[in-house]
């Protein structure tokens, strides 16, 4: 939804995990629940989201653990 209503917008995301990290916790999050269907890592991760938009996956930026950092929200 982010990627959508941004567009062509000049912006960032910011993650405090690397895509690997998130995808596990999100199957194993997905897979708790009976009333999802089984996770699927081409439907439902975010690296085959990244990977099928490249133009996002551009703008992501993997804060690392430990060193400040600043997100410019009025850019």
């Amino acid at each position: 939804m982010l990627a959508e209503a941004r567009g062509t917008d000049d912006y960032q995301i910011h993650l405090t995990y690397p895509i690997d990290e998130i995808d596990a916790a999100r199957k194993k999050f997905r897979d708790s629940k009976g009333t999802l269907p089984k996770w699927s890592k081409a439907k439902h991760s975010l690296a085959a989201f990244l990977g099928d938009n490249r133009d996002v996956n551009d703008k992501v930026v993997i804060v690392e653990e430990g060193v400040p950092h600043i997100i410019e929200l009025l850019g």
